[in-house]
């Protein structure tokens, strides 16, 4: 019962929205607790009744993560066709940028608490399952070829995580501007030329018909909040 009222606690809540922001903004390792604390102008004693750690804390984010990537996917899980997956890319895309620390540092934060990693190795593994889920539907409605070997479909829905996953390192590795818009917009048009060769005459038509979707020019914060 205590622990149900310390998450609906709104103290609780601004500390892991306030972690989230200064982990994005300094790195999970340059940020301290009273770091926290002092953006949000209450006592360390304040967070630590909250978070005995930083490590309670990333676990409270995860958990938040985990949430927030079951919400967005079941939206295309309902109706998983291609046009769908492109439109509600968008959104899933936002939490890679809303959580972008746990993608850039998670190699860090596994070091400093390797008892996270089968937290996070589960979450990984879910997302790539997700991804299978998608492409075998593609495959029965005949948008995608049905592949000689199922190992082809694992590692085609690998491929996709492992661009998704490392695209902002990638970025500061290249010295390019890491913009979140940028982000969506290539991700979207990655996800289609990786796609292309597997698709059938039936999803080289449906793709063309998304063009406009992929092209799309303008993306606002609205548009992925």
């Amino acid at each position: 019962m205590k622990i149900m009222t310390q998450r609906t606690n709104t103290t609780y809540q601004k500390i892991i929205e306030t972690g989230i922001e200064i982990f994005n903004d300094k790195g999970f390792s340059h940020t301290a607790m009273r770091d926290i604390s002092e953006k949000m102008n209450v006592s360390i004693g304040n967070v630590s009744y909250h978070f005995k750690s930083k490590e309670d804390l990333i676990l409270a984010i995860l958990e938040r993560i985990k949430s927030d990537i079951q919400e967005h996917t079941q939206k295309i899980k309902n109706l998983p066709s291609l046009e769908n997956l492109y439109k509600y890319w968008l959104p899933w895309l936002s939490l890679y940028a809303k959580y972008r620390f746990v993608v850039i540092d998670q190699v860090e934060i596994l070091r400093q608490y390797p008892k996270l990693n089968t937290e996070i190795s589960h979450s990984v593994e879910k997302q790539i399952d997700f991804l299978q889920y998608i492409l075998r539907y593609l495959i029965t409605t005949e948008i995608i070829e049905r592949p000689k070997n199922e190992i082809i479909t694992k590692k085609l829905a690998e491929n996709i995580w492992l661009y998704l996953n490392f695209w902002m390192s990638q970025s500061y590795i290249r010295n390019r501007s890491l913009s979140i818009k940028s982000f969506i917009q290539e991700s979207r048009i990655s996800l289609s030329i990786m796609l292309y060769p597997y698709l059938t005459q039936k999803g080289k038509e449906t793709q063309k018909k998304l063009r406009p979707l992929l092209n799309t020019a303008q993306i606002t914060l609205e548009d992925w909040a």
